[in-house]
């Protein structure tokens, strides 16, 4: 467990609570998103007693952390290897962790700008759209949680962005709902639409 910091990165252990980040001096510090993101998991009681090593792990198609370790350019340190994370999250409740693998340690890296915006299921807090937007030293990285089976980077958002850091970039953006979740809180259709609603938002705190 524990928190470290460097000047590029912020390597957080497995077994840190989501109460420990959202209330950490150091996470604040360099990656504020971070911190507000922990502080939007569950309730209080699943803050105090989830891992952020635990909620990797499980990969929910609608948590939070895995979009931070997308956007962020996390690197998943394991008892056995080193993971990027573009490579980490397979499928639903799927990584390629291999049995008997555990996870260590994630580190971020630090980041110019960043900011999570996240519409959560009112019951659960989980997220139903989740996007995060960081703007890192040669690019930027848009992930997005809730819609799919698993978490993935949104390529014509980070285009836009790419080129036009602001939320006005966004309009031109065209969603397809096609693959999208679908359930009784929210239509793929509505999933795309939100995407775009909380891409500005999460730009527009940056």
């Amino acid at each position: 467990s524990g928190i470290k910091v460097s000047s590029k990165s912020l390597r957080i252990g497995a077994t840190t609570t989501h109460a420990e980040v959202a209330a950490s001096k150091e996470v604040k510090q360099s990656i504020s998103s971070l911190a507000k993101l922990a502080d939007g998991i569950g309730d209080p009681q699943v803050r105090n007693r989830g891992t952020i090593g635990g909620s990797i792990a499980n990969n929910d198609p609608a948590a939070d952390y895995p979009s931070a370790c997308l956007a962020l350019n996390a690197t998943i340190h394991t008892s056995k290897r080193k993971i990027q994370a573009d490579k980490f999250f397979k499928g639903m409740f799927e990584t390629v962790l291999k049995k008997g693998e555990l996870i260590e340690g994630i580190e971020f890296e630090v980041p110019e700008k960043s900011s999570y915006a996240k519409f959560p299921n009112p019951a659960s807090r989980y997220a139903i759209v989740g996007v995060y937007v960081a703007k890192l030293k040669k690019e930027v990285r848009v992930a997005v949680t809730g819609v799919e089976s698993c978490v993935f980077r949104c390529k014509k958002l980070e285009d836009v962005l790419s080129s036009n850091f602001s939320p006005s970039a966004i309009d031109s953006v065209n969603i397809s709902s096609k693959g999208f979740n679908a359930d009784i809180h929210a239509s793929a259709e509505y999933r795309a639409h939100i995407i775009k609603v909380m891409a500005k938002k999460a730009v527009s705190s940056c």
